[in-house]
């Protein structure tokens, strides 16, 4: 029996893509399947392509709503889902034709609920620029084992949403943060957990784009980047409460992060300012909580991060 794969496209002011990304989608080796394209109030056409594509193929269906951002426009899809597996793609990306049969393949013989595969990134023209090849390793693990890989070099890769198949009921109970940046940190760790297996290949059948205009390339020292930290502690207080003690060492080197451009932020306002001064207070409660063996380096940098980083930098300088 076929089982339907819902496919959601988040898409926002990317006219130049769109029909790139669908027509990839279209492409699918694999039979039964829907697209739904939720247009974040674009002020271009990519609403318009994405309506003309509907047209002429009963496969895809179009939401229009107010520009909400992408947390909004997930949560749109994932409210409109009918199928028994969900992908999650950026409507400037573009995927491989075998990407959901060989993705549900792998869930089916590994009797998992999540498959995450490696992907390409492509330069703004869609020319090859690296793949991704050797991140994912072709393993299988339950959540707590799998939660370490989000530690590992290129953890980015186990970080965010799109490389992957889940099923529904991963999606049951969670929903993306709204008003967030770096909103797949805030959700990733539930989504293991809701998973009682999770398997990753070593296919590429992801094309991700190097968007120039995206608001991580443009703003690297925005304020806004400060709710990566926050979503790393958020996961470091629910493993604390899951008793998963020996993943706390690795939430505190991923905070560090953040913390290490404390003297480099652009502050505007005395908001900015408390919270870079709650990102110092806070990172203090993770390394000296008593569940956590943090090591001596960061004890140190936890005195001052301002100081120590000030530091650092001028070391680096000579």
């Amino acid at each position: 029996m076929s089982e339907k794969i819902s496919v959601v496209v988040t898409a926002y002011n990317i006219e130049s893509y769109i029909a790139e990304c669908l027509d990839s989608l279209l492409l699918q080796d694999y039979p039964d399947y829907e697209i739904i394209v939720v247009d974040d109030g674009s002020s271009d056409n990519t609403g318009t392509i994405s309506d003309e594509y509907a047209q002429k193929s009963d496969k895809i269906k179009v939401i229009h709503q107010k520009n909400g951002g992408v947390s909004a426009a997930r949560n749109a899809g994932l409210d409109a889902v009918d199928g028994d597996y969900i992908a999650l793609v950026d409507g400037d990306d573009s995927v491989s034709p075998k990407m959901f049969s060989t993705l549900l393949s792998a869930l089916k013989d590994n009797d998992a609920d999540m498959c995450i595969c490696n992907y390409t990134k492509v330069w703004k023209d869609g020319q090859e620029k690296r793949k991704h090849t050797d991140v994912m390793k072709g393993e299988c693990a339950e959540p707590h084992e799998a939660l370490k890989w989000i530690e590992r070099p290129h953890s980015w890769s186990y970080v965010v949403v799109w490389p992957r198949l889940y099923k529904r009921h991963v999606f049951d109970n969670l929903r993306f943060p709204q008003g967030k940046i770096h909103e797949d940190e805030f959700l990733v760790h539930k989504i293991y957990l809701a998973c009682k297996k999770i398997v990753t290949i070593k296919d590429s059948l992801y094309y991700y784009r190097d968007n120039p205009k995206s608001i991580m390339r443009n703003s690297p020292l925005g304020i806004s980047h400060i709710d990566r930290f926050e979503a790393v502690y958020e996961r470091f207080q629910d493993y604390k409460k899951l008793g998963y003690t020996d993943l706390l060492p690795g939430t505190v080197e991923s905070a560090k992060y953040n913390l290490s451009k404390v003297n480099n932020y652009i502050v505007k306002s005395p908001e900015d300012k408390k919270r870079i001064t709650d990102m110092c207070r806070v990172f203090k409660e993770m390394v000296k909580d008593k569940s956590c063996k943090s090591g001596l380096l960061n004890h140190i940098i936890a005195i001052s991060p301002k100081t120590y980083y000030k530091i650092r930098g001028i070391f680096k300088k000579d």
